[in-house]
Order: C-alpha cells, then structure tokens, then sequence
C-alpha cells in the first residue's frame, strides 16, 4: 500500500488525477496494476503472456506470433544456454512491443550472521 501511494503522489502531483484501491483479485478492467508475485528461478513466462492463456494473462496481451512461439520453443528446449538465448529475444521483444510498463524490480537481500 505504502509503494502504490507514493506513486498516486506522485503522479497527482503531476496532474493525473490517480486513486488507489485494494483488491483481493485481478479487476477485470484497470488502467494500473501494481501487484507483487514471486518469480520462480525458472524464466518461463508462458502463463503470463502467451496469448492463450486468458486467466492468468492479466495485461489482456493480444496474439504476437513471435512472443508466443519464442515462449513455446523455451518450454520445449532442454539446453539451458538455448533456453537463455531464447528467453532473452523474449524478454527484449516484450520490452519492445511494450504490452505493459515495467516500474520496478525490487531487490530484496538476506543477510545472516555467520557461525
């Protein structure tokens, strides 16, 4: 909550007229979306772009053949160096065709006292 009112601040100190709600799920209609999900270590981001897959592709992303055919060929693909390589042209055409606007990536670190 604390995030998303800095940025409604910030954007109505701007001038753009911004209200923050808290929903338990994904509104079926919404200009802005901040939300939180932990990423598996796994780069695999069919579920959340590939245009088939209307429930958890909340950006409502429209049919891209190359982006849907790059996330299924990194499904598929078994080399990790392949699979870098491809989800790297992935995550380059996504920035480019720009479905949504990336804000931030937190960095979040653990630190532990030694023994």
């Amino acid at each position: 909550m604390e995030t998303a009112q800095a940025i409604a601040d910030s954007w109505t100190a701007l001038g753009i007229h911004t209200q923050v709600r808290v929903e338990n799920s994904v509104p079926s209609s919404f200009q802005v979306l901040l939300a939180a999900q932990e990423l598996p270590p796994d780069p695999d981001q069919y579920p959340f772009w590939h245009s088939t897959q209307t429930q958890t592709n909340v950006t409502g992303y429209d049919t891209n053949v190359k982006i849907d055919k790059l996330l299924e060929d990194g499904r598929q693909e078994l080399d990790q160096e392949q699979r870098k390589k491809i989800y790297a042209d992935f995550q380059r055409r996504l920035v480019e065709d720009v479905p949504a606007v990336f804000l931030y990536y937190p960095q979040t670190y653990t630190v532990r006292r030694g023994k």
